[in-house]
């Protein structure tokens, strides 16, 4: 019976349930409720894994009413939690109770319009609150399906049988109006489904929010293309047709995808899953109320009143905006609390004072004037370290309170100058700018206080301009009220008001530093205005120079939304060759900024050709390379454009003093950072005119173009340095004789000068008065963030403290640096702050937040005494410091979920703590040499260094939202616990150093395997602690001494006698006899020969440097020492390096560890000239030993011997000309290089370091796996030969082979090229005597002086200009110092008119000094007065082989042969020489300067003008009016043909001798190109077998003056079929199956 009854009811359910959804479709006058489950969840990308999540369920009424309207009401809502990572069903979740007044909003109806499955407007009550509406659109949002394909934007192209369908339309969603995708699959004649996806790549408009991205540039390149951050999925199950259908059931499927810092890393995740079901249509039983004055309407799209609230109130301070915000909570108690908790935290830095300062800062954010008037007093009852970290914490939070507060706080001075220059760089970031903070700080900025603090009126005004950035400039920021606001929150009038106020600002300005100041402040603005008043600075030449390349740089936050404006203003500045080097380098490096178009690149690219300034040429063509290069995907389309024009122009040799730009690039995959350098010079300078480096990021998609920056800017520094190096000279001379005598009162060289310049009426080469100016300049985010001018408007008062007379006033500097200073200091920041806000699928927003909050404090003394005390002049000096840093800091990555009942979410937390007391000492006395000793002292007792850790956290707050709160309610957190199972922990624990007395523990736990970028659950703790007091470590004490020059008899070479000693085989090469002549001597003999010649000079110098570390205190002394000792002879040419280290035993060790080592090298002698580098060989020979180990010893011997490859040798003996050994000697020089080393090793080494050995060494074959050819081969054991062959001119390839004792290792590297020239060894250098530091450095100085090569008829400039002129039998002035205070001058003339000889005078301000050739003898005479070969060494004056003769005049040096001189001067005389040696600024248009300082283009009016006629000398006018004696060469038609012709006949050579093999071979435009390689000769046979090759070229000018290239080429098999190329092309041609025999060297050359 009981079975009966059960089975009747259960039909009867079933009977109504069956007839409860029988409808078809809606229809008016009928009631349908759904049955709707919202799941919204958020946690890590790791299934399985616990995650924060909410439930909301209701009961959905819909009565559908006519015209197209629809009413709906929310029934029997509730929420529930869960921390599952599975959707479960509600019964099994935790149940949140809901007010009633929640569940009352709740239940309010709504009425939207409803056709053809769009929904339309959408009516509310006044009742209503904003987060109510929005989770009524979600579900209003579930119901849109465009069933009639309305605004449809492709045809149905897809469509693949006749019911399935799939189209694409632009809809209005709760998301944002994006595109959709549809797709129909029809089940049965009245039942489709439907699929609906939203492409949230491709939205006209997102309600989406996002803060702290001003600096970032969108970087698309950077994105993976299949990955897509946020989706949007519905599911649709619909009966009926377009026009009369019924929806029974919709699910939603949406996931966002958070990545804080890249986008394969850290990834956060947002799930929402919505249901609606159909659970009831019929009868309406009730009729849903009509909305009540329904003015109220909105579209579908999500509204974000809320968070505009928070927006206007951070932006106005006005409190009404407060009170829409939901659960609103008064600060004014909660700051008291986060004070107070503070105050705690700050005694010991942890990680939870980053903590409690971030819930300072976010409780500010929400406070009212009153509530910082009530703690007023609460603050300045703290202590200081609280007050600065609550100064912070007003800063960071930036709003219009705040900020108002703060700056009331500096003007009633309860904030120090220093302090509030600080806080002033904090507000540059202010998060939400807005016009009223704007004008605070503008009035802030026009105060007394700000104008009698330099550094608080700079950093304000850089500021102003940063925030004025926030509130017009093109930023990446998106804010509410863009969403809804058609309105701009600036107008263009704001930004021409903006503008126009700063730009007066700078025409008041009397300063140059004022000047600059407000130019930064506008280029921190980036308002697009500003670009007309810039152009107006920049274009006007009147303005100060430094001024007009600010103006220049302040362009650059424009630069990628104002690209083409930017170049119409540069581009004309860029190619005026009137405008000044750095003018113009500025102008391109902003142009390059822009990312231009082909079209831009190909007008630079060709400006090349025709290009005037070296400098502006040699820089264009290093960023060009630069950017062809780069790494970085945000450049990826600039640099495929830049690699297309560059590959059309040769390449720019760069020297030393030339403008150069560079980048290192560390990327990887889609992230990464390049770190860029650049050096601008100009040609009226020796200094840099600016360096730079900066470094740019790409992280998560975004682009920091200029992260961070740091400058130098100077402007004519010389005219200081000048000074600067000539006080020293003086001062130095009068104790130092280093040129001898000084002249007598009847002669007087400066006289002469003076003189000189009166007769040729000579003009002063004299750079534009400007006082000289140094900048340095700091940027962080694209921002200058502060610079510091030194000039002569802030200089002189600091100076003159400590300057009297030209000398330091020691008491002056004690009473500065002898007090003892005591500090505290402490500070806070943010360092990266990201928001971004997003609603959610439910209607609920869902805000992403990465923030770094850093909380640091200092405590210390610093003191400093100058030694000894009471004395006219100090030798040494103390430094005391002893201070407790603490540094906390924390990366904070949070995703948080905003529901009714509350928030709940998921965060990252990566903190690390730092606490590394510091109490040291250093001493520094420098009275006989050199001593540095510091000492530490340990900690007396456990501190704790540091802590690391990172965890992921749920948490959850509950909020009630029917009244306002007057806690704020502190969320429950839980720390995810990953499974075991998945993710093991591996605990660790380490302790060092505990032999010392100071035991050094590091503990910690981590997981297993890694996730994608974070260690969960990792802890690492480093501390320390010692041992008892009688055993623990007091100190470490590290000394190091210094002496060097000390003057000694030359010693006996210990290594190199024994250099062949039983290796007499060593180093034999099979010999070349076409081009290499029998040794007449072995090896042996020459090198004791030249042992034997160095030890007879006598006289050498040694050096010691001594180091040791040792402990104080402990179970027992700890110590290691190094000792390295040199001895070299004064020429530099032998010299002995022997180094000695021990240690004490560590662990495992019972004996102390020694190395003991020396080395030996030897240079061979200079060879004055090819001619004589040829008749013998010349070798550089090195040795060395070592002997280290503990227990067990290791022992090496390693011989070097660097000398010239065969093809070297080759390329010397077709180069060697018959000239004078001056000239050849500058081919010599360039031929001196040693491009072959032969190594050879022997060794006794134990098995560990063989077994390290062996690692190294088969990492370094699997490094050119490819490249390497290896074959077993028995050689001897324990000794390794190998010999390395560089190409001896780019020295960027090389080959390698290796004899190991088990196989021969052979590795040709032709194809690959290194990135830089590698080092070599050049037995052409000679430095002179070496006998102090003095003159090492001048050694050093004299390799970068230009030179001016004299020789019969030709002159080379300083600048590299050949040209004719001939020489008269009067003096013509050469080279000269054209001054104001002339210090050189360098005079010749021919001695008769005949004949080839000269005479030289060179006239400094000490001495005129003449040299004569007679009777082939040199005469000299030192003012008036021949002096005899004993004497000229007093006087500069030296011998150098048989026939070169050296004057050195300390500015100036002549090298001399009685028929041609080398002259060679100072870089400091750029632009201020003159004389038939050019005027030397770096540039070759503007050489042919006259005697009055003016340019002409006829070389005999320009040599006329340098002519000093006198009573004693006739001037031949027959032959100084002939113009075939004036003539301007090209480079390679004079002193380079000889380099030219050689490498033709070279090249002639190389064709004769290989009749097997031939170069392919092409002639056009003058140029006669070679194939790379030699390729073996195809023989006329039906049986060849060919494959296609690629084939590189390199190409020869032909030149009238060098005709055999045609006769190269004519020796050369021909391909006629090749097809046409520029630039360095890869041509196809067939070649045998055979293997090709390289010509490697003569190849290589002929790139040059």
């Amino acid at each position: 019976m009981r079975f009966a009854v059960l089975l009747a009811l259960f039909g009867l359910a079933l009977a109504a349930r069956q007839s409860s959804v029988s409808e078809q479709y809606y229809r008016s006058g009928r009631e349908y409720r759904y049955q709707f489950n919202g799941h919204l969840s958020a946690g890590l990308p790791i299934p399985g894994e616990e995650n924060s999540a909410t439930r909301i369920q209701s009961l959905i009424r819909i009565q559908p009413e006519n015209g197209d309207f629809m009413r709906l009401q929310m029934t029997k809502t509730r929420f529930a939690t869960s921390e599952e990572d599975r959707v479960l069903s509600f019964e099994n979740m935790n149940e949140v109770p809901v007010s009633e007044k929640v569940e009352k909003v709740l239940s309010l109806p709504i009425r939207f319009s409803y056709r053809h499955g769009m929904v339309g407007e959408i009516e509310f009550s006044t009742e209503e609150q904003t987060w109510s509406s929005n989770i009524k659109k979600a579900v209003v949002n579930m119901l849109q399906v465009n069933l009639v394909k309305k605004g449809m934007s492709e045809k149905n192209e897809y469509e693949t049988e006749h019911d399935n369908d799939f189209f694409l339309s632009n809809e209005r969603t709760l998301e944002g109006e994006c595109e959709v995708a549809y797709t129909k699959i029809e089940k049965s004649e009245k039942e489709q489904q439907w699929t609906k996806s939203i492409n949230f790549e491709k939205c006209s408009l997102r309600p989406e929010i996002v803060y702290g991205r001003r600096y970032a540039e969108e970087c698309n390149e950077c994105r993976e293309r299949d990955e897509k951050f946020s989706s949007t999925v519905f599911f649709y199950n619909i009966t009926g047709t377009p026009e009369e259908f019924l929806i029974n059931s919709v699910e939603l499927q949406s996931k966002h995808m958070f990545a804080p810092v890249t986008e394969q890393k850290q990834l956060i995740t947002a799930r929402i899953t919505n249901r609606l079901e159909l659970v009831y249509s019929g009868e309406q039983k009730e009729q849903i109320e009509a909305v009540r004055n329904s003015d109220k309407k909105e579209n579908l799209l999500y509204n974000p009143e809320h968070e505009i609230a928070e927006e206007k109130f951070a932006q106005t301070g006005d409190e009404k905006y407060l009170r829409r915000i939901p659960n609103y909570v008064d600060q004014g108690e909660i700051i008291r609390q986060q004070l107070n908790r503070l105050s705690k935290q700050t005694e010991q830095i942890e990680l939870e004072s980053n903590h409690v300062h971030a819930r300072l800062v976010k409780s500010l954010r929400f406070a009212t004037e009153d509530n910082l008037s009530s703690i007023r007093s609460l603050v300045s009852q703290k202590s200081e370290v609280v007050q600065s970290l609550y100064w912070d914490a007003l800063a960071i939070a930036g709003t219009k309170v705040t900020v108002s507060h703060l700056l009331e706080k500096i003007n009633n001075k309860e904030i120090s100058p220093m302090k509030a220059s600080q806080l002033m760089k904090i507000l540059a970031e202010v998060r939400i700018p807005s016009e009223q903070i704007a004008q605070e700080l503008h009035r802030f900025c026009e105060s007394d206080i700000v104008s009698r603090s330099a550094v608080l009126r700079q950093s304000c005004w850089l500021s102003y301009g940063s925030v004025l950035n926030g509130v017009c400039g093109q930023t990446k920021n998106v804010y509410g009220s863009e969403i809804t606001e058609t309105r701009k929150q600036c107008t263009r009038q704001m930004k021409e008001k903006y503008i126009r106020e700063l730009i007066e600002k700078m025409n008041q300005a009397e300063s140059r530093y004022e000047k600059v100041l407000f130019v930064k402040a506008i280029a921190n603005a980036g308002i697009d205005t500003s670009v007309v008043e810039l152009e107006k600075i920049i274009r006007n030449q009147e303005v100060e120079k430094t001024v007009r390349m600010q103006a220049i740089d302040a362009l650059r936050r424009l630069r990628l939304s104002m690209p083409k404006k930017i170049q119409n203003v540069l581009m004309p500045v860029y190619r005026n060759h009137k405008e000044t080097p750095g003018i113009r380098i500025s102008a391109l490096h902003m142009i390059m900024q822009t990312q231009p178009t082909s079209g831009v690149l190909d007008m630079i690219v060709r400006g090349l050709e025709k290009e005037r300034s070296q400098q502006v040429r040699v820089y264009t063509w290093s960023t060009l390379k630069t950017l062809s290069e780069s790494e970085n995907p945000a450049e990826k389309e600039i640099r495929r454009r830049v690699s297309q024009s560059l590959a059309s122009i040769p390449v720019e040799e760069q020297k030393y003093l030339e403008s150069k730009h560079k980048t290192f690039n560390w990327f990887n995959m889609q992230s990464g950072a390049t770190l860029n350098w650049a050096t601008i010079f100009s040609n009226d300078s020796v200094l840099p005119k600016e360096i730079t480096a900066s470094l740019e990021t790409v992280f998560g998609g975004e682009w920091n173009k200029y992260l961070a920056q740091i400058g130098l800017y100077q402007n004519n520094l010389d005219s200081v340095l000048s000074k600067l190096l000539q006080k020293v000279e003086e001062t130095g001379l009068e104790q130092l004789v280093v040129r001898g005598k000084r002249s007598s009162s009847f002669f007087r060289p400066a006289e002469m000068l003076r003189s000189l310049v009166e007769s040729l009426r000579i003009s002063h080469r004299q750079v534009p008065a400007m006082s000289p100016i140094a900048m340095i300049y700091l940027r962080y985010k694209d921002q200058d963030y502060a610079f510091l001018p030194i000039d002569i408007d802030t200089l002189p008062e600091m100076i003159r403290r400590v300057a009297r007379d030209g000398q330091l006033d020691l008491s002056e500097i004690e009473k500065v640096l002898t007090q003892a200073a005591r500090f505290t200091v402490a500070g806070s920041a943010f360092f990266h702050e990201t928001v971004r806000k997003v609603p959610s699928a439910l209607g609920m927003p869902q805000v992403m937040t990465s923030k770094m909050p850093t909380v640091a404090q200092m405590n210390g003394e610093v003191k400093f005494d100058l030694e000894p005390l009471n004395s006219d002049k100090f030798t040494g000096l103390r430094l005391r410091v002893k201070a407790e840093p603490h540094v906390a800091s924390t990366h904070v990555c949070k995703l948080e979920l905003f529901t009714p009942i509350g928030g709940q979410g998921i965060k990252l937390l990566h903190g690390g703590r730092i606490q590394a007391p510091i109490d040291s000492e250093i001493e520094i006395n420098w009275e006989k040499k050199l001593i540095v000793k510091a000492t530490i002292k340990s900690p007396e007792q456990k501190r704790h260094i540091a802590h690391f850790m990172t965890r992921p956290v749920l948490f959850s707050r509950e909020v009630t939202m029917d009244k306002q709160m007057r806690q704020y309610p502190e969320p429950r957190e839980k720390t995810i616990q990953l499974r075991e199972n998945r993710f093991p922990i591996h605990a660790f624990e380490r302790q060092y150093f505990e032999q010392t007395g100071l035991k050094m523990t590091v503990s910690g736990h981590y997981r297993r395997p890694f996730t994608t970028a974070f260690t969960l659950g990792e802890s690492i703790m480093m501390s320390s602690s010692s041992l008892p007091r009688m055993l623990s470590l007091k100190e470490v004490v590290a000394y190091m001494s210094f002496s060097g020059f000390e003057e000694t008899e030359m010693d006996e070479p210990r290594l190199l006698n024994r250099f062949y000693e039983k290796e007499t085989e060593l180093f034999e090469t099979e010999k070349n006899v076409e081009y290499e002549q029998e040794d007449k001597e072995p090896k042996s003999s020459q090198l004791q020969s030249q042992i034997r010649k160095v030890k007879s000079e006598g006289k050498a110098y040694k050096h010691r440097v001594h180091m040791k570390i040792h402990t104080v205190g402990g179970p027992k002394t700890q110590e290691a020492e190094c000792e390295i000792r040199a001895l070299c002879d004064e020429r530099v040419r032998f010299c002995r390096l022997n180094l000695d280290a021990s240690r004490s035993p560590i662990q495992g060790e019972s004996r102390q560890w020694q190395l003991k080592s020396s080395a030996e090298w030897l240079y061979p002698e200079v060879p004055s000239t090819m001619k004589k580098m040829l008749e013998s060989r010349r070798e550089w020979n090195a040795m060395w030993t070592g002997k280290w180990g503990s227990e067990k010893q290791n022992e090496v011997t390693i011989r070097v011997q660097g000398e010239q490859s065969s093809e070297q040798k080759f390329w010397m003996k077709k180069a060697e000309r018959e000239q004078s050994p001056l000239t050849s000697g500058g081919q010599a020089s360039r031929a001196a290089q040693l491009n072959q080393y032969n190594i050879h090793a022997t060794y006794e080494v134990t098995p560990e370091t063989e077994f390290w050995m062996e690692n190294v060494y088969s990492m370094f074959k699997t490094y050119y796996f490819f490249s390497a050819e290896v074959q077993p081969k028995q050689n001897k054991e324990n000794r390794i030969q190998c010999q390395i062959t560089l190409e001896p001119f780019t020295r960027q390839l090389f080959n390698v082979t290796v004899m190991s004792p088990k196989e021969k290792l052979v590795l040709e590297l032709e194809n690959q090229q290194t990135p830089f020239r590698l080092p070599a060894v050049n037995i052409g250098r000679e430095f002179g005597r070496v006998q102090s530091v003095r003159h090492v450095v001048k050694a050093v100085e004299r390799q970068t002086r230009p030179e001016c090569i004299v020789k019969s008829k030709e002159i080379q400039t300083f600048d590299e200009v050949f040209y004719r002129t001939p020489v008269m039998e009067c003096f013509s002035v050469l080279a000269k110092d054209c001054s104001e205070n002339p210090d050189f001058a360098v005079l010749m003339r021919k001695v008769s008119k005949r004949g080839e000889e000269k005479m030289w005078k060179v006239i400094s301000r000490e001495n005129v000094i003449e040299l004569e050739k007679k009777s082939e003898e040199m005469s000299v005479r030192v003012n008036g007065k021949e002096i005899s070969e004993d004497k000229w060494e007093d006087f500069g004056i030296s011998q150098r082989g048989e026939e070169k003769f050296f004057i050195d005049a300390e500015k100036v040096t002549v090298e001399f042969d009685g028929f041609q001189a080398k002259i060679q001067m100072s870089s400091l005389y750029k632009n201020k020489q003159c004389g038939l040696c050019g005027h030397y600024d770096g540039e070759k248009t503007n050489e042919f300067r006259r005697a009055d300082n003016e340019e002409t283009d006829d070389i005999e009016e320009f040599s006329r003008s340098y002519l000093s006629k006198d009573d004693e000398c006739e001037v031949d006018e027959q032959e100084m009016t002939n113009k075939r004696n004036y003539k301007v060469l090209r480079e390679e038609t004079s002193s380079s043909e000889e380099i030219s012709e050689s490498l033709i006949e070279l090249y002639s050579e190389a064709f004769q001798s290989r009749e097997a093999h031939h170069r392919l071979g092409r002639r056009e435009d003058r140029q006669v190109c070679f194939s790379q390689q030699a390729w073996n000769k195809c023989l006329k046979s039906k049986d060849n077998k060919t494959e296609t090759k690629n084939v590189h070229f390199k190409c020869l000018t032909e030149t009238t003056r060098s005709p055999r290239i045609s006769s190269v080429f004519s020796q050369a098999d021909i391909s006629e079929n090749l097809s046409d190329v520029e630039g360095l092309p890869s041509l196809a041609e067939p070649s045998p199956h055979s293997r090709f025999l390289p010509c490697v060297i003569p190849s290589l050359s002929l790139s040059q």
